[in-house]
């Protein structure tokens, strides 16, 4: 995205009022995410054993998540945060694939000025619980009255609203084109998926792709032992019209990986319909 010219001072003079808001609302934004660990500084990414499920019937199997993730620390509207997602078979057999993406969010106290939510963020001087911890999405929740806080340098922020993805229920997995993103705090995080991601199965003699299905990124081939996938995920953006009521946000997206021998047995345990698009191009890989 290229970047816009500064205007000149005379131009400035001139301008409306609206428009010298915004540009004070992009600089606050710009401050907040600069002196706040916030969105971009805080996605976690493989480091507990529960993001990773491998189910085998036999032999030494191994699947791993792999990144390539760039930390941003000023993310701003309209910008992108590498997060590169691949799946490498580091074990002895080959394996079968699929992802699934959980998002977690935590904004903090805005003191409102106006209709449109311009303000600052509300600090108090001492630490409240529940407190919280950027690298835990445990502590992501707002107390029922003050609110828990967030510690940045001698500064405590008041948490505020807090959205946590179950992945016990697997209902709250991030589903492609959802309508219902819309009415969530995370509708201005867009996720850009890698030109390997299909919705539908793709023309014959293509190999190596993601193929989504509810919810589900399944790897279209058998990966042999040290193999790695093509990336699903490229990058995620920050949009452009996020408001400003959402400056200083903790932001997570978590991957989680099931690995499968590739046997028949995947068709039931996997919950694959015999008449959807994965098992079109599975059947054939299973033994």
């Amino acid at each position: 995205m290229k970047k816009k010219k500064r205007r000149s001072a005379k131009y400035k003079k001139k301008s409306r009022v609206s428009k010298r808001s915004f540009r004070l609302y992009l600089a606050l934004f710009s401050l907040f995410f600069s002196s706040l660990l916030v969105l971009g500084s805080t996605y976690a990414w493989f480091t507990s054993a529960d993001s990773v499920t491998n189910k085998f019937e036999s032999g030494h199997f191994q699947a791993e998540l792999t990144e390539v993730f760039k930390p941003n620390l000023a993310w701003q509207p309209g910008k992108d945060t590498t997060k590169q997602i691949r799946v490498q078979n580091t074990g002895q057999s080959p394996a079968l694939v699929r992802v699934s993406l959980y998002e977690y969010l935590l904004a903090f106290k805005i003191d409102v000025r106006d209709k449109v939510g311009n303000g600052n963020l509300i600090t108090v001087s001492n630490e409240q619980k529940p407190v919280v911890n950027s690298k835990d999405i445990s502590t992501w929740q707002p107390a029922s009255e003050k609110g828990g806080t967030y510690q940045d340098g001698s500064l405590y922020y008041v948490a505020n609203k807090a959205y946590i993805a179950d992945r016990t229920n697997g209902k709250d997995r991030y589903k492609l084109n959802d309508s219902a993103r819309k009415s969530l705090p995370l509708h201005f995080i867009e996720i850009n998926f890698s030109a390997y991601m299909n919705t539908s199965v793709p023309k014959p003699g293509i190999k190596n792709y993601w193929l989504y299905d509810d919810g589900y990124f399944y790897y279209s081939e058998v990966l042999a032992p040290g193999n790695i996938s093509e990336p699903l995920v490229d990058n995620v953006s920050l949009s452009s019209s996020t408001p400003n009521n959402y400056k200083g946000t903790l932001y997570q997206l978590n991957p989680y990986l099931e690995a499968h021998d590739p046997v028949k047995t995947i068709i039931k345990e996997w919950g694959i319909g015999t008449d959807s698009i994965v098992y079109g191009i599975l059947k054939d890989k299973l033994n």
